[in-house]
């Protein structure tokens, strides 16, 4: 299996094969010499984008992979990860530790400015990594439309011998265009500090936002104009419904598709996308006990976002309210409203399953989860111009409707903190957003959540060699751009939110979720349980903050691969200190510390549980 691009400099030049003289002086192919996707981004692309990925060449069982949507997008992601399969490579000299982003011997550069940027570079600790690739993981989101540098120094791997030819010129007559692009990279990083005569190997890659098609989505939707209960539940009527439950509503509501056979973004060349119909979206309605003496038009309303693999009822209908929802509903007197993130529920389980073991099929699941974005912005404009607080069944005993569309606030769980920055950044009009153990750059999460040991085996079955997998992961990051909260990091700087953090979180690493933090400009509520690098530190009063949660749990291993279950990712939402700072940045937008003088962990809860 495969994976390439339609490129330019560094993987287009092969020397001719036919000439005794070429073999001896420029064998093999792309900088190090043994595939010309080694390193991988390695290229500039074409101005119409179709270089970044060819299809003939990319690893897939039966679907074709569709990069023809790759046409509008001039580089690659803002959380591109790079791939490099070297010999041999000192781990102790990699870049990372948060100590120390921009230091170690591999560099992450915007050659633009001239700037270091902060990374995290590691072998892939896959048991079947022989020799392990090196992965550089930027740790800020790279600057749109600029050009960026990666190099390894000779402190950590030797040099290959064909870069060495490159940079020396002595190559053949058709790779002489490809010396010329190291020579000139090699002189951009000698400026800003890395000379020349320490790299063993460097390339170079353009950065793309990739949010045209999410964009174009969003600016199509409208508050949707029809909308039914199926099924209904009273507890004034001897319905059976959980604690602290008045009346649960389950139903639909009719707005615009923009999948095609329920698969594909229906994308044209210019990143725009077509509406192909529309298409009954999932309505869940969450009334609680505290709602029904409300004054009429004052109740409050929450669009809540589900977990991964799962839906609004495994949050709002279970026996013991596993994750705090109903309790937080109960306390701020809040309708709660919720859809589906399409791609990743519970009954999309089999589709996602399918899309590991056949590469092709992968782009099914962003772009599912792109309509399910677009579903959430639907509903909420539902509720706040489309008139669903006027339902009958949302009403008091006399028929008076009690939610007030003019308060709308978000809080999401896990996928829906992740999603829903994604929503908040493309126009979701809410007062106030909580992202619960959120983070960004999805290539990065994946392999590190305690939730990847479902996918993997199919993966592995699929994609033998374990470099050609981590080819795979790193491409994929250019279809998840459109749903991926580090590619909207620009839009999110400009809004106010509140994202909460669980130290050692084994299903969102830590790392993306101060990643997104930095690249956002949040800053970090004190007093923290860490200190992650280049956060300004923020106290109770802002109206944007990370705030820290220490379970206090094992950390996970910092290697690439799925987490052990410790409950770091689930128990900090169930203390009195994260329920009381979710409810007062929901009703007053202002973000207080809730554990007194010290950080809020499993031994400073905030309160007696």
């Amino acid at each position: 299996m495969r994976l390439s691009l339609l490129s330019l400099m560094f993987v287009a030049c092969e020397p001719d094969r036919a000439d005794p003289a070429a073999r001896a002086v420029d064998p093999g192919v792309g900088l190090v010499g043994d595939h010309p996707l080694n390193p991988f981004p390695a290229s500039p692309i074409a101005a119409d984008g179709v270089g970044l990925l060819d299809p003939a060449q990319f690893p897939m069982v039966d679907t074709p992979l569709p990069v023809d949507r790759f046409a509008y997008r001039t580089g690659y992601s803002r959380a591109q990860i790079s791939v490099v399969r070297l010999p041999e490579v000192r781990a102790d000299a990699l870049c990372g530790t948060t100590a120390a982003p921009t230091a170690g011997d591999v560099w992450l550069v915007d050659l633009d400015t001239g700037e270091r940027l902060p990374c995290f570079a590691e072998l892939d600790a896959h048991p079947d990594a022989a020799p392990p690739a090196l992965l550089i993981r930027p740790q800020l989101a790279l600057p749109v439309g600029h050009p960026i540098g990666v190099a390894v120094t000779l402190d950590a791997t030797a040099r290959p011998e064909r870069f060495d030819w490159l940079v020396k010129g002595a190559v053949t007559e058709a790779a002489r265009p490809e010396a010329a692009s190291v020579q000139q990279l090699l002189q951009q990083l000698d400026d800003v500090g890395l000379p020349a005569d320490e790299v063993a190997v460097a390339w170079s890659f353009m950065v793309d936002a990739g949010t045209a098609p999410l964009a174009s989505v969003v600016s199509q939707v409208a508050a949707p104009s029809a909308w039914r209960f199926d099924r209904t539940r009273d507890a004034d009527q001897g319905d059976t419904v959980q604690p602290a439950t008045w009346r649960v509503l389950e139903g639909s509501f009719t707005t615009a598709d923009f999948l095609v056979d329920d698969a594909l973004l229906n994308i044209a060349a210019d990143g725009s996308v077509r509406p192909t119909g529309e298409v009954e979206a999932r309505l869940y309605v969450h009334v609680p006990a505290s709602a029904r003496d409300a004054e009429p038009g004052t109740v409050p309303v929450m669009l809540f976002g589900h977990g991964i693999l799962a839906d609004p009822a495994i949050y709002l209908d279970a026996d013991d309210d596993p994750s705090n929802v109903v309790a937080l509903a109960e306390a701020g007197g809040y309708i709660v409203v919720g859809t589906v993130w399409r791609g990743l529920t519970r009954a999309d389980a089999v589709d996602t399953l399918s899309a590991a073991r056949d590469i092709g099929r992968f782009p099914e699941v962003p772009d599912r989860l792109a309509q399910g974005v677009a579903n959430t912005v639907a509903l909420a404009r539902l509720v706040r111009e489309g008139g669903l607080l006027n339902d009958p069944l949302l009403a008091n005993a006399d028929g008076e409707p009690l939610g007030d569309p003019a308060r709308l606030v978000y809080y999401g769980i896990s996928l829906g903190g992740i999603e829903g920055a994604v929503a908040l950044a493309a126009g979701l009009p809410v007062d106030a957003a909580v992202f619960h153990v959120g983070g960004a750059s999805w290539s990065t999460m994946l392999e590190r959540s305690s939730n990847w040991s479902l996918f993997e085996p199919a993966l592995v079955e699929t994609i033998p060699d374990p470099w050609e997998r981590q080819l795979s992961y790193a491409a994929t990051q250019l279809f998840w751009d459109p749903v991926d909260p580090i590619a909207w990091a620009a839009e999110l700087q400009g809004r106010d939110f509140l994202l909460q953090e669980a130290i050692g979180d084994e299903q969102v690493p830590n790392m993306t979720t101060e990643m997104l933090a930095r690249s956002t400009g949040l800053p970090m509520l004190t007093p923290s349980a860490t200190t992650p690098f280049d956060l300004e530190a923020a106290t109770s009063g802002a109206t944007r903050a990370l705030s820290q949660f220490d379970p206090e749990t094992a950390l996970p291993a910092i290697e690439n691969r799925p987490a052990t279950v410790t409950g770091a990712h689930t128990t900090p939402r169930l203390w009195e200190g994260a329920h009381a700072q979710t409810l007062t940045y929901l009703e007053t937008g202002e973000v207080v510390h809730t554990c007194g003088g010290d950080p809020c962990s499993a031994s400073n809860t905030g309160a007696e549980q």
